[in-house]
């Protein structure tokens, strides 16, 4: 995979859907796993698209985990219809599915090294989260394997301080750099690392990653967040002269 065929991405995918699978054609990926599948709608559409895939590992706990504090945290009723339709969702391609029900610690072990030509993440999102997957899984990839990433936000992305935040980025980064790899900012706040492109460089084909230190992006979230206080006092003292 050259560089221009990954500056190529943005003209050639109007979806997040379909610059995965443009990236999945282009690598020839046979062998792919999804951490994080959820609803499956994703899955589903890989394996409609991409009949090259031989074999399509799904991992994902569908479960409430007591350690996770995000929106789609939901209860293990829920999750377990959820599993259940996904399930449905992807029969028409039984035969190629692989299903590891569990966190990504939890069933690492069953993937074997170097078996993997892509590795699609939309994970749990937190910086835990995006660690453990990253470590966890850089050896299930073959040499010339491919991570792809979801949630690659270039500010922290904070659901007003009521869930953790998102840390794919810069995570993702500091990663690549450890392993002295190329990563490359895709359209969809996607982000995209080769396994044998060397040495370490951080490509944003975006134009929106100018800050990878963490203090810069802690200060504009408690800038944002006295803006709003501002703005909710203006609001209320309003609404009492209103009412007087």
């Amino acid at each position: 995979m050259t560089l221009q065929e990954i500056k190529n991405l943005k003209e050639k995918s109007d979806t997040r859907e379909s610059l995965i699978e443009y990236l999945i054609h282009l690598h020839k990926v046979k062998n792919i796993a999804e951490i994080g599948v959820f609803k499956g709608d994703l899955t589903s559409y890989l394996l409609n698209k991409v009949e090259a895939i031989e074999n399509y590992t799904l991992i994902d706990p569908w479960r409430y985990l007591e350690d996770w504090n995000k929106p789609n945290n939901q209860s293990n009723t829920n999750f377990e219809a959820i599993y259940k339709d996904t399930l449905e969702k992807v029969s028409f391609a039984q035969s190629k599915l692989t299903i590891l029900r569990g966190k990504t610690n939890e069933i690492s072990e069953s993937i074997k090294p170097n078996s993997l030509d892509a590795i699609y993440i939309d994970g749990d999102h937190t910086l835990k989260g995006i660690t453990i997957d990253l470590i966890q899984m850089w050896d299930k990839l073959t040499s010339n394997g491919i991570i792809i990433g979801d949630d690659f936000y270039p500010s922290i992305k904070r659901n007003k301080f009521a869930f953790e935040p998102t840390l794919v980025f810069p995570f993702a980064v500091y990663f690549a750099e450890a392993k002295n790899v190329k990563i490359f900012t895709l359209p969809f706040n996607q982000f995209l690392i080769i396994k044998n492109h060397q040495p370490f460089e951080f490509i944003d084909l975006t134009g929106k990653y100018s800050k990878i230190e963490l203090k810069p992006l802690i200060e504009e979230v408690l800038q944002t967040q006295a803006n709003e206080n501002r703005l909710l006092v203006k609001f209320k003292r309003k609404l009492n002269r209103l009412l007087k």
